[in-house]
């Protein structure tokens, strides 16, 4: 018997040849336009192919179209979930659950989209309610245990990932997870040997996984030439480069591969011998005979909560530079408000890198500093990115001045920063800058961020003996942190703060 247009079309979608596929789904819908189950599954496609909008269009025709269909209705969720749409998502799930009470993968749809949208209690429910269905969905232990660690509820959200691991145990995300909440807790034997899967992650943002030389693992290093290469962000370089000196100390060549905008800043710490900014191509390093990314060494050298090095200062800026700066911290002084040329000097980072993940939630605005500004201090702009325009016009009352147009890398911010008194930042790389300098700084927490290297509840950090934070106590909430940080400015006295 010969097989229909549409019938060929799911032939290729199901091997593989979306293209075929969605010419033959087109044609279909030319002929048939209220073909509900070629609507369907070429928004399927459409989502397969990272068009999530096209998807939740064609989809959402399809369920107008056939509205008592369980599976167009999940797929619907699944589309308008890719889109950001999370309540729409969560009145989808809730139809194909409707529709179909025993898909546990709707009602894990359903928990992920209400987790998205805070209601934890009812997500929780459902992701408890897939797994009583499907006690061996392991996406819904993954979800699971993100929603109770949104929640707070970290030790039952590490027992849904070590379950997701007993039943399938190369799952990349559960691993990664649970290495996110062992180290938050300082459980540091086993977070740091959880977070090595790292590598394993879709997308992981890091050069050449793949060189051909040997990873360093703990081999003797006498005599030989290590590459160490740096991973993730700015404050992730600058928070563990203060593993070098030991290295060095184990008679190694230590070579750092570094972004370009950390080369100069690197060049102070003890033990580097030659710094690599950013290349194009491993053909351009120079011979090595080991390799190590940077955030595996606190595992290699067994860094336990007691043990963290923190030999303060590991950074230190460029007495030129520092000379430079300083002319030019006392000069926007002068200039702007000579009246206060002897009040302590405040830098202020409010947001930080709108790319991060949960930028949303770690970052201020300017405005909501407004209350620093009765303290008496002179403060002066160190924020950078799209937020920087907001120093332009500052709360009523506050004197700002903006150096930042002069800040070329990071050597020249250390150099601005240890000029300062204070600096007053929410999570940046500012605050791991401040930190390996050894200047005073104060760091802004949101709650929920769940950040493992500032632990829960701490006002201090092992990683950095001069940061002290301030954390909200309720999540989007900044008012109350702020006006605890500006009650605790105004009280201090002195041109010379303490952390």
């Amino acid at each position: 018997m010969k097989k229909s247009r549409f019938e060929t079309a799911v032939e290729h979608h199901q091997a593989g040849r979306r293209a075929e596929a969605e010419a033959i789904y087109r044609k279909v819908l030319t002929h048939e336009p209220n073909h509900a189950d070629a609507l369907h599954l070429l928004g399927v496609l459409a989502a397969q192919t990272f068009r999530f909008d096209d998807a939740a269009e064609l989809i959402g025709k399809a369920c107008a179209l056939r509205p008592n269909v369980a599976t167009y209705r999940r797929h619907l969720g699944n589309a308008l979930s890719d889109k950001k749409d999370f309540r729409g998502a969560a009145d989808a799930y809730r139809q194909a659950v409707r529709l179909m009470p025993t898909c546990y993968v709707s009602h894990d749809g359903l928990g992920a989209a209400l987790r998205e949208i805070g209601e934890l209690d009812e997500a929780i429910a459902c992701h408890r309610r897939s797994l009583e269905i499907n006690p061996n969905n392991v996406v819904a232990h993954l979800n699971l245990g993100l929603t109770l660690g949104k929640k707070g509820r970290l030790q039952e959200a590490i027992a849904s990932y070590r379950q997701a691991i007993a039943i399938a145990p190369n799952t990349v995300d559960a691993h990664w997870n649970l290495s996110q909440l062992l180290l938050l807790l300082g459980d540091y034997e086993q977070g740091w040997r959880e977070y090595e899967w790292r590598w394993q992650r879709k997308n992981f943002p890091t050069m050449w996984r793949a060189l051909p030389q040997p990873r360093w693992t703990g081999q003797d290093l006498a005599g030989k030439t290590l590459l160490v290469h740096t991973e993730q962000g700015y404050g992730d370089a600058i928070q563990f480069v203060r593993y070098v000196p030991m290295l060095a100390a184990r008679s190694a060549r230590v070579v750092v591969l570094c972004q370009p905008r950390m080369a100069r800043l690197l060049q102070s710490v003890d033990g580097i011998h030659q710094i690599v900014p950013g290349i194009e191509s491993p053909s351009e390093l120079p011979p090595f005979d080991f390799h190590c990314p940077m955030m595996s060494l606190p595992f290699l050298f067994g860094t336990r909560l007691d043990s963290v090095p923190a030999n303060i200062p590991y950074l230190k800026p460029n007495p030129s530079l520092v000379q430079h700066w300083r002319a030019k911290v006392n000069a926007g002084c002068l200039t702007t408000c000579p009246r206060k040329v002897n009040a302590p000097k405040v830098g202020l980072v409010w947001a930080g890198n709108s790319d991060h993940i949960n930028d949303t939630h770690r970052s201020a605005t300017l405005q909501h500093l407004a209350p620093l500004a009765s303290t008496g201090a002179t403060f002066y702009s160190l924020q950078k990115g799209p937020a920087a325009s907001q120093a332009a016009a500052p709360p009523q009352g506050m004197e700002l001045i903006d150096l930042t147009e002069g800040l070329g890398d990071f050597a020249d911010t250390a150099a601005l920063v240890s000029c300062l008194d204070l600096v007053i930042t929410v999570d940046t790389a500012v605050a791991h800058l401040a930190g390996a300098l050894g200047v005073p700084a104060w760091v802004l927490i949101a709650r929920g961020e769940h950040d493992w290297r500032w632990m829960l509840d701490r006002e201090d950090t092992p990683w950095y003996p001069t940061l002290r934070l301030f954390r909200q106590n309720t999540p989007g909430q900044w008012a109350r942190v702020i006006e605890r940080v500006a009650g605790t400015l105004a009280n201090l006295q002195g041109t010379r703060l303490a952390a």
